[in-house]
């Protein structure tokens, strides 16, 4: 009981709150979309994410500055419109801090198979981990450029004339250059220009020494891994008889191990989700027509319950979350 009062209590003090001003809506606009394409998810979601905060601070959204100094005064104690809804001004914004927070953030990107992107005399590839300064970059959260340590220079796309594929290349770095402008995509695993729908590809994943491009179409040569290690993303499903799980067209099986790029899958934690690095989709285990559960890869949705699942690290099982007590299992003939 004490819990409803409370979020009425809250509801009820929303909406007894007034809309804001004409100009302090005007700001509060000129702001949304005063930064190009959004990068978090909507634009409203940018100024609400740590990207718009240190982006604000920093100064590198400077139309956002005035709403920020309205939002965390007493004017700020009105509402604006939200992506569903309307909602309060100054939970929007928050003070910079003294000191700021940081806006650089040192990354490698590992492809699905454990190899890694380098810089070598201004041109990338994908390689074998060699532990040098080639394959450290720094991104720049504030500008979404991506920095080579090894020649200092920003990694840019040379896009074709229909923007559909193009060349890498690290070149000076110009802020002001929408083909210098990276977002990693966290779900999809890839690294993509900001305001163009082109993606990060090694030509050939099992290469090593293999050019990086860019393309708009997404495949296994697309993925790669943010971050220090590519150990904790990436993993095989094997059995006490040493079987594994392998992803073809969709379907799944138990074989002896082949070693290739269709036995590898990524955990999406947030998520919950086994994603084929092969097929780019989930597991979904569903109910078939003969009302037994069933499984393959499908397209990877969040909000469909029949790709949700757990794993249990005490007893090396993989459980449905939503069918539970049901758990991964392959062939009976194989233990």
């Amino acid at each position: 009981m004490n819990k409803l009062i409370g979020f009425t209590a809250v509801l009820s003090g929303v909406l007894a709150l007034d809309t804001c001003s004409f100009d302090i809506s005007g700001a509060y606009f000129n702001c949304l979309y005063s930064h190009g394409p959004a990068i978090v998810g909507s634009v409203f979601d940018d100024v609400k994410s740590y990207l718009g905060h240190v982006s604000i601070c920093y100064g590198a959204w400077p139309q956002c500055a005035e709403i920020q100094k309205i939002a965390i005064t007493s004017a700020g104690n009105c509402l604006v419109q939200g992506d569903s809804g309307v909602v309060p001004l100054n939970t929007l914004f928050s003070p910079c801090e003294n000191p700021l927070p940081p806006y650089l953030f040192d990354t490698q990107f590992y492809t699905a198979n454990g190899y890694i992107l380098s810089e070598y005399y201004g041109a990338l590839y994908t390689d074998v981990v060699r532990n040098n300064p080639n394959e450290h970059f720094t991104y720049n959260l504030t500008s979404q450029t991506l920095v080579s340590k090894s020649n200092g220079q920003c990694v840019e796309a040379v896009p074709t004339s229909s923007y559909s594929a193009g060349t890498l290349r690290t070149s000076p770095c110009d802020y002001q250059n929408d083909n210098q402008r990276w977002i990693y995509r966290d779900l999809a695993k890839r690294v993509c220009l900001l305001k163009y729908d082109l993606c990060i590809k090694t030509e050939n994943i099992l290469k090593q020494s293999s050019p990086v491009r860019i393309d708009n179409y997404p495949d296994i040569n697309t993925l790669f891994t943010n971050g220090t290690t590519a150990k904790s993303d990436y993993f095989r499903i094997v059995s006490p008889s040493g079987k594994r799980i392998s992803e073809f067209y969709t379907g799944l099986y138990y074989d002896d191990a082949k070693n290739n790029l269709n036995e590898i899958f990524t955990f999406l934690e947030t998520e919950n989700m086994i994603r084929s690095v092969t097929s780019d989709q989930c597991l979904d285990a569903f109910l078939d027509y003969n009302g037994k559960y069933s499984i393959h890869t499908f397209m990877c949705i969040p909000t469909n319950p029949n790709q949700q699942w757990i794993y249990h690290a005490d007893t090396k099982q993989i459980e449905h979350k939503t069918h539970t007590g049901l758990c991964l299992d392959g062939d009976p003939t194989f233990r």
